[in-house]
């Protein structure tokens, strides 16, 4: 049955049998399966109540220092900003796409959970090598910084938030304060879902892996003051769980406690992210918007 906003509610517990029965393997025929299952939930643009800004430039280069601005269309003020990187092994993936209606979704939510959204695209590999991630992370962090006043934006509480290598992404950003811009990181957490942190893709990190040690996250994950988010899918592929795992036991010897974590029951790799602004709400939208009114 369709919601107020035109959406259609499901069953959760039958959409984690058709999650689970898709498997584990990450091929683009099993994502696209998990896509095709979530798109009737979604509504369709125009969105009631958002405001959306797309193509905004943040960097020098003109097809991928992109990123789309989600505002309440009623205005807003001191709202915290929630960053969206899409995954795609380094090598592919995008903002939105033409066929379906993601990651608009997570932004959408966003903005009606009382946010700002910003999603945005990156750099990708071959063409693009490390750091190009870190350095356009940093560059959407000072455009945000630097508009956040113009938009009712809270500049002090901006989220990064990734999936896959989005989240990799994401860590690769926190972990590496050479590229932070003037004044610091700049963020008041990250959201890493299903993540990657020791490198392990020679088209982004590059052939010579005597280099990669320098390139690895998690020294500058378990140095870092900002707060960590970290999930897992509990239908990801195993080298995501034991990244998830790596991250958790070197952050529990830190801190002699886990930090917010949550295995993400009935969900596959991508999935937890289609979920997001569907109703009835499941795992990780609650998860989220809690992470953010913490910190």
């Amino acid at each position: 049955m369709p919601d107020a906003a035109g959406q259609s509610t499901l069953n959760v517990a039958e959409m984690r049998k058709k999650i689970r029965a898709i498997g584990v393997e990450i091929t683009p025929e099993n994502l696209g399966a998990a896509m095709k299952l979530y798109k009737q939930y979604h509504g369709a643009e125009p969105y009631p109540g958002v405001k959306v800004t797309r193509d905004i430039a943040y960097g020098p280069d003109k097809e991928r220092n992109l990123l789309d601005l989600f505002l309440p269309a009623a205005g807003g003020k001191d709202l915290p900003v929630l960053v969206y990187l899409h995954g795609g092994g380094f090598v592919q993936g995008n903002r939105k796409s033409p066929d379906f209606p993601y990651y608009d979704n997570v932004m959408t939510w966003a903005v009606r959970n009382g946010m700002a959204g910003v999603n945005m695209t990156y750099r990708l590999a071959p063409k693009n090598k490390w750091p190009s991630g870190n350095e356009d992370v940093a560059n959407a962090v000072r455009w945000i910084q630097k508009n956040a006043a113009a938009h009712g934006m809270n500049a002090k509480r901006i989220f990064l938030m990734g999936q896959s290598a989005g989240a990799s992404q994401v860590a690769q950003y926190i972990a590496h304060k050479q590229f932070h811009p003037e004044g610091g990181h700049g963020i008041a957490g990250g959201l890493i879902i299903s993540g990657i942190f020791e490198p392990n893709n020679k088209a982004y990190f590059g052939e010579d892996q005597s280099k990669w040690p320098s390139m690895s996250a998690m020294p500058g994950l378990v140095a870092t003051d900002v707060p960590l988010l970290v999930t897992v899918a509990e239908n990801d592929p195993p080298m995501f769980e034991k990244n998830a795992m790596m991250l958790l036991n070197a952050l529990y010897e830190r801190d002699k406690r886990i930090p917010w974590f949550q295995r993400m029951w009935g969900h596959n790799h991508i999935s937890a992210m289609l979920h997001v602004g569907v109703e009835p709400e499941d795992q990780l939208g609650g998860l989220i918007r809690d992470f953010i009114a913490m910190h």
